[in-house]
């Protein structure tokens, strides 16, 4: 399994329509650790979203997506939901919620550490200026409670991702795990106290159920 130890990023970059997605290794229990940030996952389908006409990709431009930048590529997911906000397959509402930025007004940043790439694809998706798309929301550090409020929203899981992690085009990284909704709960990775675990009521969960219904309004 290649990883990040046998990945150049020195190394030319992909040809345009070969920039393949990042991927993560299967992790069988929930845990929270402060080296990773956590993000929900809907388990809808993975797309790289070109903004603007200049991002060296084969892939198309999105349609109705508005950003306040020239240029774009955006990591997401595409996503149906019901009328609750959680994930079905006859949902009406359809949903683009980026999770990474890989480029930005002419300049790659796969390069960059997750912590940074996510801090530019906050500010590039902050709701006041942007449309058609939303940045799905990441917690750092508490991985439990984001798993116990995936899980209670029907979601397919969790994506944890380490703060120091560059972007590996097509390599399956140990830097990235996937924890699926219904896995076991585990101690911290950090030794500390466990967290409580988050209840359906939660904040997290209250946001990961407005992202869709929010979306296009």
């Amino acid at each position: 399994m290649r990883d990040q130890l046998h990945f150049d990023l020195e190394a030319p970059l992909p040809s345009p329509g070969e920039l393949l997605p990042m991927l993560p290794v299967l992790r069988r229990d929930a845990f929270s650790s402060a080296d990773f940030v956590f993000t929900p996952s809907f388990g809808g389908q993975r797309v790289l979203v070109r903004v603007g006409a200049d991002v060296p990709t084969s892939g198309g431009v999105a349609g109705g997506v508005v950003v306040p930048a020239a240029s774009a590529l955006l990591d997401a997911e595409l996503v149906a939901v019901d009328g609750a906000g959680r994930p079905s397959v006859d949902g009406r509402i359809t949903a683009l919620l980026a999770f990474d930025l890989l480029y930005l007004d002419g300049a790659w940043l796969l390069a960059w550490p997750l912590e940074k790439r996510l801090a530019a694809l906050d500010r590039l998706l902050d709701p006041a200026r942007s449309s058609g798309v939303v940045a799905l929301p990441w917690v750092a550090g508490d991985g439990l409670s984001v798993h116990a409020a995936a899980a209670a929203g029907g979601l397919a899981g969790v994506l944890a991702r380490r703060l120091t992690s560059p972007y590996l085009p097509g390599v399956r990284s140990r830097l990235w795990r996937f924890v699926p909704a219904g896995a076991a709960v585990a101690r911290s990775d950090d030794d500390e106290p466990e967290p409580t675990a988050a209840s359906s009521g939660s904040p997290v969960l209250a946001v990961m159920r407005r992202l869709p219904l929010d979306f296009g309004e």
